[in-house]
Order: C-alpha cells, then structure tokens, then sequence
C-alpha cells in the first residue's frame, strides 16, 4: 500500500506508533450555527453595517456559536500517517479504542462525543485532552470497525465556540470590522480553534461544510465546494449545504465567508486545455470596494490556464471562488477552490510597488498553491518559495512582459545540496524571512539547472506525490 502511493518507508520517516488495528481519519463533516453570534452582532439588514447594541458592556462575554463535527476513521494500514511530517503525529493516537482529533481548548468548548460503529453506538469512558497540543483522545469500552479493513467508524462531537476577541489575531472563525461578512482563515493550524477536526499541515481529510446563519447573511455565501442546498428553518435561519471538497486536503485550506452586505461580482471561466473540465472563476468584493475586480478576475482565469499547461495536470475544481475581504491577516489564502484576497492589496499607497503588479502576483500565487501544498503538501517554506518563483515568472508573462529569468548567485544547484531546504528556527517557520531564504535557493536552481529542467521536476513532484505530503527528502530527490 504504501509504495503504491509513493511513499517509501525510509529511515528518515519517524515510525507512527500503531498496531495492526490502526485507523486513519478520512472525513470530516462540519455542520456549524452561527445564528447566536450574528444575531448578537446586531447587523444591519439593509445597510450591511455592523452596529454594536446600546449599553452593551464592554466586559460582555463573547458571543458564541454552535456546532457538530462528524469525523470518519478507516480501519487501514495507515498510509496518510506513515507519509505524515515527524512534528505532526506527536502525541497522535489512532487506534481501535482510543481515536484522536483537534481542539483548542480555548476557543472550542468540546459539549459531547457519540461514537458510532457499524451501526452501533460504541461507550466513551474517558476524555482525555493533552496539554499544549490540543488534542483530544477518545478512550472507548471496546473497538471499533471490527469488520475489518475498509470498515469504519464516526466520532461525533457538539461543541460550542468563541470568535476572537477584539485584538485578538483574525485566526479561526471571525467577523469584519467595518462591514457584515463572516469568514475563516486556518493557516497553519488554525481550525483547530474554530472545529474538532484533524488539524495538521501533512494530514488530510475530505472536508464538508454547512452553515447556519440567519436569513439575511444568507445572502452571500461560499465555500470549498459550489453550494449544494440552502433550506429555511421557522426561526427565520438559513442551512446553507456545500460539496465536499474534491480530494483529501490539510485542514488549513478549508474556508467559508458569508455575509448580508451587498456584494459586487466578476465570472470567466478558465480552460485547461482540450478534453479537461473547464473552471468557472467568480471574484467577489463588498459594494463600493475600489479593488480592480475585473483584473482579478482576468488573471486568476489565464494562471489557471497557464499552470494547467506547466504542471500537465488539470485542476480537478469545477470551480474558483474568490472574496475580497476588508480585514484579513495576511494578503491572501489559498482556501482549495475559494480564495480570499486581502482588500488593502489592491489599493495604492499600501507599500506595494504598483497596484497591478501586485495583484497580478498575488492571483497567480494563490491559485499555484492548489497545486503546491492544496494538490501536494510541502514544508511551508518550500511551497511558499515556489509559489514565489511562478508568481513572479506567470505574473510578467501575464503582464506581456515574456519569461523572467534569475541570475546565478551560488548553492541551489550545486551537487549534493539540498534546492530548497532552509535552516529555520523553531517558530520561526512563517515568516518573510524563511520565505525568501527558500526563494532565493529556488531562484539559483532555476538559474543553474534552466527553465525546462525546473518545469519537469515540477511535473514529476505533483505527478507522484497528489494528495499526499512529500517531506524535505521527497522533494530534494526531486529537485
């Protein structure tokens, strides 16, 4: 199993610490309430404005909002975990009595566990949360998925949530300032403080989202998947259903925004290449945003077009929404099949070099991350220096400016040394600085080995690693 996913057990790979019982976590449903915390906003349904209610305390306790995550496990030989990054299964446990899943403490209050297995309830006798990794093991009164491999079982879990106070990072599950939307941004491991859920970058699950909200944010809503339902309920609420997303994807790619505020829009659709599914692209922004929509619109449609024909591997997304948001934490998020943009990226003034340069960079860098990190999951600073070079290289051919090229510094190219791999220190993971140390390695790769070597290892990376994680080795032995 495992070397059909290309996955060899090498003595890098720290050993995942299983019995022959083992169970991997393929699915995650989330059906989410927000109507508490929205109601309590005190929206305007007409202007779309949030207004705070009158005389309310300013020591009020957050408001906060519900929901049941449904996680399936898989009796199997475990090949995700065998392929899974060291850091990322300490502590992990996922075994025929005892399951394991996410969970900040701090922001998701976990109410109740129903374990099901072949269509009976199995008994939870204990609870067991791990201090500083938010993760939670589920201790049974016997095992699950005794039908042998391929059976499976579901863990069920309400729980309740806080969005982040005002100050507080814009991670998780959050509201705009200045104007009626609510969205998510996961990265790295963020979902873990807005659901239960399987929340590691190597990790992958199908996600599921649906969205109670009341009737008027249901105004705007979108998701991984296209929507697949939205039904009313007699509390003036709206359940808003969306597809599942189209492969297994680490949770920090999955995302929603919805809102009542009036909302402007631009569609084209983006071809593959002859014979493959097209993609119908849609960007969004609030009424009266200055954002240059259709230039959005237009580049995210030829970058699709144009890494379809780089990678040789079509998106499998029949579709790629885009939302413009006024508060964001970062200048944009690769959401798999919904990408969000932050709003002040496409203003002048905002320490960029010109307006369209930049957002012409930044749609193409978005949408190149459904195929490094969303398609294949790569350390964080190799997926970010890559996406770097293709923004930098697709963005000038979109502008008309031809193919850049990089001149030779040194090291990147030289036998024996690694093309991508940085020295970073604990913590320091995310940052400009190890971003561009990653960069500045691929950009001597690129100059010493030639545009059409890096486009074929490029190639050869997605081709044998889709859907699942390629380590350091994986991708040196690549590059």
């Amino acid at each position: 199993t495992v070397s059909v996913l290309n996955c060899p057990q090498d003595t890098h790979r720290e050993p995942h610490r299983r019995s022959q019982d083992a169970m991997e976590p393929t699915a995650v449903d989330v059906a989410l309430d927000l109507t508490p915390v929205l109601k309590a906003s005190g929206a305007d349904a007409k202007g779309g404005k949030a207004k705070a209610k009158k005389g309310a305390a300013a020591s009020q306790a957050p408001a906060g909002y519900k929901g049941t995550s449904t996680i399936t496990y898989v009796r199997n030989e475990a090949p995700m975990l065998e392929c899974a990054a060291p850091g990322d299964l300490d502590g992990f446990r996922v075994e025929a009595d005892c399951l394991t899943f996410h969970a900040d403490p701090k922001r998701v209050k976990i109410e109740g566990i129903k374990v099901v297995s072949g269509k009976k309830a199995v008994k939870v006798v204990a609870v067991e949360k791990v201090d500083g990794k938010d993760l939670v093991h589920v201790m049974l009164d016997g095992r699950v998925c005794e039908g042998g491999y391929g059976s499976s079982c579901e863990v069920q879990v309400s729980f309740t949530g806080l969005l982040p106070e005002k100050g507080e990072p814009l991670e998780g599950i959050y509201k705009m300032s200045s104007t009626a939307i609510i969205a998510s941004f996961f990265e790295v491991t963020n979902a873990r403080k807005a659901f239960p859920c399987i929340d590691a970058p190597s990790l992958r699950c199908t996600y599921s989202i649906s969205l109670q909200v009341p009737t008027p944010w249901a105004a705007f809503a979108v998701a991984n998947g296209p929507e697949l339902s939205r039904k009313t309920t007699d509390g003036d609420a709206t359940i808003i259903k969306f597809a599942p997303t189209v492969a297994p994807v680490p949770a920090y790619v999955v995302g929603f925004a919805a809102g009542q505020a009036p909302m402007e829009c631009e569609k084209v659709t983006a071809s593959q290449g002859d014979g493959n599914e097209e993609v119908a692209i849609a960007v969004y922004a609030p009424a009266g945003s200055q954002y240059p929509l259709p230039l959005a619109a237009k580049t995210l449609g030829e970058a699709v077009t144009l890494l379809a024909q780089f990678f040789d591997l079509p998106l499998p997304h029949g579709k790629i929404d885009c939302v413009v948001l006024p508060d964001m934490a970062i200048a944009g998020m690769e959401h798999d099949g919904l990408i969000t943009l932050n709003e002040a990226t496409g203003k002048k003034g905002a320490g960029t070099k010109n307006v369209e340069e930049t957002v012409v960079q930044l749609c193409v860098h978005e949408v190149a991350h459904h195929w490094l990190g969303n398609m294949v999951g790569l350390p964080f600073s190799v997926k970010e220096g890559l996406c770097q070079v293709l923004e930098q290289c697709f963005g000038d051919m979109i502008q008309g400016k031809g193919l850049r090229t990089f001149k030779a510094t040194g090291g990147g190219g030289d036998q024996g040394e690694s093309a991508t791999a940085v020295d970073v220190a604990s913590g320091a993971e995310l940052t400009g600085l190890t971003y561009q140390h990653a960069y500045n390695k691929l950009t001597a790769f690129v100059a010493a080995s030639g545009w059409l070597k890096f486009r074929e290892a490029l190639r050869t990376l997605v081709s044998e690693y889709q859907g699942q994680y390629a380590d350091q080795q994986a991708v040196d032995a690549v590059l």
